[in-house]
Parts: C-alpha cells; structure tokens; sequence
C-alpha cells in the first residue's frame, strides 16, 4: 500500500481543493470538491493522532512487560510508570487496552480497573483471564 503525502492545496477556482502525492509514484490527486477536501483535512488530523496514540501506547505497554515480567507484586506492576503512563490516558487508552487483553490477555485488565474506578466481577476467584473477557464483553457489546 502507498503512503500518502497529504496536505491542504489553497483556494481553486472559488472552492477549495485537496492534494495529495502518492509518494511512491508521485501521482498528483486534486480533489475539488469542497464538502470532500474539508472531510479529508478534517480527518487527516484526527487519523495522524489516532496512529501516534496507538504507536505511544504499544510502546508503553512494551516496556511495562519488560519492566515487569518477573514480578509477582502486583503493586510493583500497576505502579510501573509505564503503568501509569497508560492509566493517565484515561478514555482514549481503553479501545486499545481492549484490543490488547482481547488477543492477549494480562494484567493490563488492571487498567480498565482502576480508569473505571471498579472491578468487573466481585468474585474472588477470577483469574485475569476471566476478568480480560468480561471487560471484552461488556465494553464491546
């Protein structure tokens, strides 16, 4: 897939244009309609965003597994400043807290924990397993 190199073209012809360079091929796209031009450049914003918390988040979430894979404390885990890092997100972390226990369930659920400001379950034999699921399911019905 080619990366696009995106930005704002100006006024053309009274209505405002959109140009985007494929910089692979460095096919030039102009897009002239109005309503069209301002999605994307309302969009693009948004989308880059998106991309630099994800890539912020896995790397948080990288070095806290690093940081505590021999840890049997589970204050020493959720206090890890990459932890915390991911709790200070608050409601933007949780889609990709959800995603990450989804495929590989961890104490990471710990999170959800704490930013909703309870458990999921008051049983006290469930395992984080069991909890990772039922965050999954009640999150993304």
């Amino acid at each position: 897939m080619a990366v696009v190199s995106l930005m704002t073209f100006g006024i053309m012809e009274g209505a405002m244009a959109y140009n985007a360079i494929d910089t692979y091929s460095h096919i030039n796209t102009v897009v002239s309609n109005p309503m069209i031009a301002s999605y994307i450049e309302q969009n693009e914003d948004q989308t880059f965003y998106n991309l630099q918390l994800k890539h912020y988040f896995n790397e948080l979430v990288s070095n806290w597994k690093h940081n505590t894979r021999f840890s049997s404390s589970l204050q020493q885990i959720i206090n890890d400043s990459n932890f915390q890092k991911i709790i200070a997100l608050k409601a933007k972390a949780v889609p990709l807290i959800l995603l990450e226990i989804q495929n590989h369930p961890s104490m990471l659920v710990w999170a959800l924990n704490i930013i909703y400001g309870a458990k999921i379950s008051g049983d006290t034999q469930l395992t984080v397993t069991g909890a990772c699921k039922l965050w999954v399911k009640k999150l993304l019905k």
